[in-house]
C-alpha cells in the first residue's frame, strides 16, 4: 500500500488545572483532651475546563491529645464562724491530672464563701415591775421577769442570763374573817332569784384587808315560772293574691304548783299575707285565618 499506516495528532492542549499552596493549620478546637484542626487549599481551573483537580481540598488532624486537668467535688461547707450576727463559711476544691495532683491549669475559682448565721443575736429586756404577791398577808412571793428576744427569722440562741427572780413578800399576820350572817330572803318567788350572806373582816392594826370574799351570794327559788310555748307556724294564707290573712298560736303552761298564774301577753297573732295584685286575662284577640278553604 500506498502511504502511512498510522497518524497520530495533538489533544487536551488546554493548561491542568493546580492545587493552590495548603492553608496554615486552624487553631486547636480543643486545648486538651483530643481536639481537630483543619487545612484547606483550592483547585485552580482553566476557563475552557470543567473538571477538577485530583485529591482532597481539606485535611484534618487531632491535636492536643493531652489528658485535661479537672476539678474535684466541692467540699462541704465548713462551720460557720458566728452563731448569729453574720459570721461566714467556704469550701474547696483541688485541680487534678489523673495520677498527678497540685496542677493548677482548671477554670475558675478553688475556694468559695459566702455569708452565714445573719439573723441579729437574741438580747436582753429591761426587768418587769414585780408582781403582785401571791398573797396579802402571811408571807407570799412576788417576781420579776426579762425576755431573751430572739429576731423574727432568727435561729433560737440562748441568752445564758436568769430571765427570773423572786423575792418573798407581805410577811405580816392575815386579818380573820367573821362567821358568815343568815341567808336574806330570795329576790324572786319563781324563775331563779338570789341570796346572799355576808361576813366581816376583823383587822389587826398593820393589816389592809381579809383575803377572801366577804359577801356571797347563790341561786333560789330555781323552779320554773309559767311560759308561754314556742309560736306555732303560720297557718296557709287565706287567699294566694290581692292580700289574706295568716294566725298563728301559743300556749300557756303553768307548772303544778304555780296554777293561779298567767303569762302575759296574748295567745295568738294574725297577719296580713300575699298582698301582690292577682292577675287577670286581657281580652281575647282575633281569630286567625281557618287553617283550610
Amino acid at each position: 500500500c500506498i502511504g502511512e499506516s498510522d497518524e497520530t495528532v495533538s489533544c487536551n492542549s488546554d493548561s491542568c488545572p493546580v492545587w493552590t499552596d495548603w492553608s496554615d493549620w486552624t487553631e486547636c478546637s480543643a486545648t486538651c483532651g483530643g481536639g481537630v484542626q483543619v487545612r484547606a487549599r483550592e483547585c485552580v481551573l482553566p476557563k475552557e475546563r470543567i473538571s477538577g483537580c485530583a485529591g482532597d481540598k481539606d485535611q484534618s488532624r487531632e491535636c492536643n491529645t493531652n489528658v485535661c486537668p479537672v476539678w474535684t467535688n466541692w467540699t462541704n461547707w465548713t462551720e460557720c464562724s458566728a452563731t448569729c450576727g453574720g459570721g461566714s463559711r467556704f469550701k474547696v476544691r483541688e485541680c487534678v491530672l489523673p495520677d498527678v495532683r497540685n496542677v493548677q491549669q482548671c477554670p475558675g475559682p478553688d475556694k468559695i464563701s459566702e455569708e452565714c448565721n445573719e439573723d441579729p443575736c437574741p438580747s436582753l429586756t429591761e426587768w418587769s415591775d414585780w408582781s403582785e404577791c401571791s398573797l396579802t398577808c402571811g408571807g407570799g412571793t412576788r417576781s420579776k421577769r426579762r425576755e431573751c428576744v430572739y429576731p423574727r427569722n432568727s435561729v433560737k440562741n440562748d441568752c445564758l442570763e436568769r430571765l427570773e427572780i423572786s423575792e418573798s413578800c407581805n410577811q405580816q399576820v392575815c386579818p380573820a374573817f367573821t362567821e358568815w350572817t343568815d341567808w336574806t330572803e330570795c329576790t324572786k318567788t319563781c324563775g331563779g332569784g338570789v341570796r346572799k350572806k355576808v361576813r366581816e373582816c376583823v383587822l389587826p392594826k398593820s393589816v389592809g384587808g381579809c383575803l377572801g370574799d366577804s359577801e356571797y351570794e347563790e341561786a333560789c327559788n330555781e323552779q320554773s315560772c309559767p311560759v308561754w310555748t314556742d309560736w306555732t307556724e303560720w297557718t296557709e294564707c287565706t287567699k294566694s293574691c290581692d292580700g289574706g290573712t295568716q294566725r298563728r298560736e301559743r300556749k300557756c303552761v303553768l307548772p303544778n304548783e304555780k296554777s293561779a298564774l298567767f303569762c302575759p301577753g296574748p295567745d295568738n297573732e294574725e297577719r296580713e299575707c300575699n298582698l301582690n295584685r292577682c292577675p287577670t286575662w286581657t281580652s281575647w284577640t282575633e281569630w286567625t285565618p281557618c287553617t283550610k278553604t
